[in-house]
């Protein structure tokens, strides 16, 4: 609400009459690039106070600004610093045209920034997410935010945001600060189309679901899971449609499997990798080139994660080939321990060809990650020899 405030820099002597003083304010406003309205007004040499001040920007389209005060501290006729009493930002639209149109208003408007400000604020980007908490800019182009985030009224978390003239902005999930947060993003908003590398730092799998009021799967609690996203956000090019890349690693959990694919399915990593697109709406995550590795067994295809009101549904549709030679090795261990099972398995591997095929789908409810199907089929094309 800096922005809102500045307008009154230029006001007249302070012996001018309320509604000259109210027209004045009003005109500085728009001279900056401010649709202003505000209700009573209070003036002294110490401040100047707006009550029920709404506003919108000149050339910033699905963004509108509302405080229930305002109070502009004043040392020497000179504002010193801007405090809003519950604010409110509210933006409509693809979020990557409002940050652009937002970007470009302040370059026009740099003078308008450059009062120090401080205020409680909740920022709504309707219809999904909502962020409530305190927000400070230095004046320098540079600024702070700590508070609390829901998507579709599903709490995330402390997060916390820093921003700098000229810099990447940074977004942190589960900490005020960003640069400690076990999930961590940084958006290039000068970048076209901008971009946002996010990473999760080690973190267990049972923490993150309980967060976000889901349940860990049995096989995964205990599991600590890595990675990074890189996402580029919607374009004309693009439909709008939001798309990216994901690489993550899972310790301490392996994919269900037959427990004649032990000596495939070895280890206690598995890794995980997706190209994704996600539709304006943000109602559906299209996965595609998704891969899971652990040990030998590797399964490559693609699914889609539909959103509901309170949950989203997954469903995934992966295949692979196994050499029948592992094959064979695998289920002779499992069965013929010892010396006599290497002697057998070692025979397996030199005498069968061909491939095992393997198909897995998944499909699951988030409300009941313990109850997720998952189907699998195996069509053996062995032959002996090679």
């Amino acid at each position: 609400m800096a922005v809102i405030t500045l307008a009154a820099l230029f006001l007249g002597a302070w012996a001018a009459h309320r509604p000259l003083a109210r027209w004045y304010i009003l005109r500085e406003a728009r001279a900056r690039g401010v649709e202003l309205e505000f209700g009573e007004m209070s003036l002294s040499m110490e401040k100047i106070v707006l009550g029920d001040c709404r506003a919108r920007l000149e050339g910033v389209a699905g963004v509108s600004l509302r405080a229930d005060a305002v109070t502009i501290a004043l040392v020497d006729f000179e504002p010193k610093r801007v405090d809003a009493k519950k604010a409110a930002v509210t933006i409509e639209g693809p979020i990557e045209e409002r940050v652009r149109g937002l970007s470009a208003w302040t370059r026009r408007h740099e003078e308008a920034m450059r009062v120090p400000a401080e205020g409680d604020v909740r920022v709504d980007w309707a219809p999904w997410m909502s962020v409530s908490g305190r927000g400070t800019s230095a004046g320098d182009g540079s600024g702070r935010f700590e508070g609390d985030a829901a998507f579709e009224g599903t709490k995330l978390g402390l997060v916390g945001v820093r921003w700098a003239r000229g810099a990447p902005v940074t977004v942190g999930l589960g900490k005020g600060d960003p640069e400690g947060a076990p999930v961590r993003a940084v958006i290039d908003i000068d970048k076209t189309p901008m971009t946002a590398t996010v990473t999760l730092a080690p973190l267990l799998v049972d923490a993150a679901a309980a967060a976000l009021g889901l349940t860990a799967p049995p096989a995964m609690r205990g599991a600590r899971a890595e990675g990074t996203a890189t996402v580029s956000l919607g374009t004309p090019e693009t439909k709008g449609m939001p798309q990216g890349n994901a690489s993550f690693e899972v310790t301490g959990w392996v994919p269900p499997h037959p427990k004649e694919l032990d000596g495939i399915v070895f280890g206690k990593k598995t890794k995980l990798g997706a190209s994704f697109e996600i539709t304006p709406d943000l109602a559906e995550v299209r996965i595609s080139k998704a891969t899971v590795e652990a040990g030998a067994f590797r399964l490559t295809g693609g699914g889609t994660v539909n959103r509901q009101k309170d949950h989203a549904r997954i469903r995934m549709d992966l295949s692979g080939a196994i050499p029948c030679s592992e094959l064979g090795v695998s289920v002779v261990k499992t069965h013929v321990p010892g010396l006599l099972g290497d002697l057998i398995g070692g025979a397996a591997r030199m005498g069968l060809g061909g491939n095992a095929k393997v198909a897995v789908r998944v499909t699951a409810d988030t409300r009941k990650l313990d109850d997720a199907r998952i189907d699998q089929s195996v069509v053996l094309a062995c032959t002996l020899g090679r």
